[in-house]
């Protein structure tokens, strides 16, 4: 069980395969929002079933959400409450009622009283870990499950730059990436760039030059068919970033009061770009420190990332 977010989900991925690899007998059951079952949807076996209740932030969805507490009550072995740092998945375990509750020991939560077992969560991991040793609390030789495949260079390839993020403290400025955008089309003119735009992100068209490629609040199911032709991708720390990881895909990762450390792409650590500040990164274990200068994210220039371009696609 866990809330909706595209990255943390994503980053859940290798550990749901692992677990299915490694015990072949069990069913996994999830509960799934419809913000983000189409990244469960990158993963397939006949022993997961998918529970999509509607959107976790709608009373809808938590009414859903309680008939399947109440319907399911006694049915499962092991309930995970995957949650980080919301409190409704530990009083949803505690009315299903499994014969064995696990949840994160979060420092400063009481939370951790509802379960029957706790594994300590540790901000100084990558999160994919932190996941990991949550199952290895009842399948202790589970291990992860990423084997992206292998792909050849294609003319049709394009570089992805996904600006977004619902955190304004997670956004570079938008002019840097406009400056990206013209140093890679003058190295590397033959190789398109698309952008992402999702309804967080406030660029004028007047700014996007017109070799420039728009995908603006384009279905995920569609932008994750497309990223099967990316080359690159150059991302804030968000949603979109794990999944090109998950792919297999080089992601540039721009990070500011997240870090870098818990929350780079997977595959991808030697690529995370942050600041070297004293107050960064401020977002430890769901708090964060207000912030009106975003100093951390104006710290990485445009010459920053694109020397990551060229140790990436090369001279």
């Amino acid at each position: 069980m866990r809330l909706g977010a595209i990255g943390d989900t994503t980053l859940l991925l290798p550990t749901l395969l692992g677990v299915l690899d490694n015990q072949p007998s069990i069913e996994l059951h999830v509960i799934v929002w419809s913000s983000n079952i189409s990244v469960y949807n990158l993963i397939h076996s006949p022993r997961l079933f998918l529970h999509n209740l509607g959107s976790y932030r709608s009373l809808l969805g938590l009414w859903n959400l309680f008939k399947f507490s109440i319907k399911e009550r006694g049915h499962f072995d092991v309930v995970f409450d995957m949650e980080q740092f919301a409190n409704l998945f530990a009083i949803v375990g505690l009315i299903l009622r499994p014969r064995c509750l696990i949840g994160f020991d979060v420092k400063g939560q009481s939370r951790k009283e509802y379960y029957g077992k706790t594994v300590l969560y540790d901000s100084n991991i990558h999160e994919s870990l932190n996941f990991l040793s949550m199952v290895h609390a009842v399948f202790p030789e589970a291990r992860m499950f990423h084997d992206p495949p292998k792909r050849e260079l294609n003319p049709a390839d394009f570089i992805a730059i996904h600006p977004g993020s619902k955190w304004p403290q997670k956004r570079w400025p938008m002019e840097r990436f406009v400056g990206i955008f013209k140093k890679i089309h003058l190295q590397y003119p033959l190789i398109k760039i698309r952008l992402y735009m999702g309804p967080d992100e406030l660029l004028s068209e007047e700014t996007i030059p017109d070799y420039v490629e728009r995908s603006i609040q384009t279905p995920l199911e569609r932008v994750f068919d497309e990223l099967s032709q990316c080359r690159l991708m150059i991302s804030n720390d968000n949603g979109i970033m794990h999944v090109a990881g998950w792919m297999g895909i080089p992601v540039i990762g721009i990070f500011g009061m997240s870090d870098p450390i818990q929350w780079h792409a997977l595959g991808n650590e030697n690529n995370a770009l942050s600041p070297s500040l004293d107050c960064a990164p401020c977002n430890k274990l769901g708090q964060m420190r207000k912030c009106n200068d975003f100093k951390c994210l104006k710290n990485i220039s445009i010459d920053d990332v694109m020397r990551k371009v060229v140790g990436i696609l090369g001279d």
